[in-house]
């Protein structure tokens, strides 16, 4: 009886997919205060938490360029985790998330917005319980090239 309980919980562990690993890898650490940063002197906050019994995670950002708020999950069709989001000014866009490494997780968006397209490319390092860094590889907002950048997010639990 032992034995195939271990075998049912190996399975279900080492079953899961790449796209469920990146999406518990990120989440786990992600859920739960507050997460801060700058960009020049826009201040930005990002906020998740668990919905759906965990199936996904909501997450609202306030400030920066586009403000939005966002469900992540795998995508029943893709077999992706992607982000989906739903900005303040009525645009929408979805990313996938892969994880690059431990700790480390590569993001690729595309959306479209009132004022136009929205693509972005970036790597979060998760650096400790706390700090995470984003390191804004492409950013193209509605047609304006932003700079490459690396920010440092801070939560307050």
């Amino acid at each position: 009886m032992l034995s195939a309980a271990l075998v049912l919980t190996a399975s279900m562990v080492f079953g899961q997919t790449d796209a469920q690993k990146a999406f518990k890898a990120y989440t786990d650490f992600a859920v739960g205060g507050v997460w801060t940063t700058t960009d020049g002197d826009r201040q930005m906050t990002a906020k998740y938490r668990k919905v759906a019994n965990g199936t996904f995670v909501e997450l609202t950002q306030k400030g920066g360029l586009v403000p939005f708020v966002g469900m992540i999950g795998v995508d029943p069709e893709t077999k992706k985790c992607v982000w989906w989001f739903f900005n303040e000014d009525g645009g929408t866009g979805k990313d996938v998330m892969t994880q690059e490494a431990e700790n480390v997780f590569v993001l690729d968006t595309k959306g479209t917005g009132a004022k136009g397209e929205v693509q972005y490319k970036g790597r979060i390092t998760q650096v400790d319980d706390d700090t995470v860094t984003e390191e804004v590889i492409e950013f193209v907002c509605y047609g304006e090239k932003q700079p490459a950048q690396t920010l440092t997010w801070k939560r307050k639990r």
